[in-house]
């Protein structure tokens, strides 16, 4: 199981070939990281070794969501509503 903070884009293409790869992907959300970091050490900062430790930490306790990825039209539509 792989868990990703689904922020922006560029989630997208590592979380897409990863299914292909049928490994499971999920997602926590970035509000939810950004407490669990305050909770730990009262500090909000971002760095690249608090932040995977945290995300690990939400998805061990369960506090993630399924991946959803549209495909097809309604990857169309979700592309064509960002551009509008």
């Amino acid at each position: 199981m792989v868990g990703m903070e689904s922020t922006g884009h560029y989630w997208e293409i590592p979380a897409r070939w990863l299914i292909g790869q049928v490994i499971t992907v999920v997602q926590v959300n970035a509000a939810h990281t950004k407490r669990a970091k305050e909770l730990e050490d009262n500090t909000p900062g971002k760095t690249e070794q608090k932040n995977p430790r945290i995300i690990a930490g939400l998805i061990r306790y369960g506090k993630y969501s399924s991946c959803m990825l549209p495909e097809g039209v309604n990857a169309e539509l979700r592309e064509l509503t960002k551009i509008r």
